[in-house]
């Protein structure tokens, strides 16, 4: 009664979830983008920043906790290298998006947006 081991399902190949995540990061991406853009004149730029910095955290903090703690002691002893890059990587960057959002249509957004880590 051995069994041949079954190749894994459609879902589980290696290059079908890249292609899943990679279109599931570009739909969440546009979607911040659209939404900045419909939220000009109804909230502050830092507003929005913050809004989403919160909304990610929350989000990500169930699916990241374990191994976060397992990891601490590193973290910890590099915790000026992280914060640096989160005020300057995340934080500035998602902050000028939403700044930008008030002055230029949607389209003029995503291509400042795709640059923005070339000046960060």
């Amino acid at each position: 009664m051995n069994k041949a081991s079954s190749p894994p399902g459609f879902l589980a190949r290696p290059e079908v979830q890249g292609t899943f995540y990679a279109f599931l990061a570009t739909l969440v991406w546009s979607g911040n983008v659209l939404v900045s853009r419909h939220l000009v004149g109804h909230m502050p730029p830092l507003a929005i920043s913050l809004y989403r910095i919160a909304l990610a955290f929350v989000v990500i903090l169930p699916i990241a906790a374990v191994p976060l703690w397992r990891q601490r002691q590193h973290y910890w002893a590099h915790k000026g290298y992280y914060a640096c890059l989160a005020a300057v990587g995340f934080s500035f960057a998602s902050t000028m998006t939403y700044i930008v959002a008030h002055t230029v249509p949607a389209m003029n957004i995503s291509l400042i947006g795709i640059s923005s880590p070339l000046f960060t």
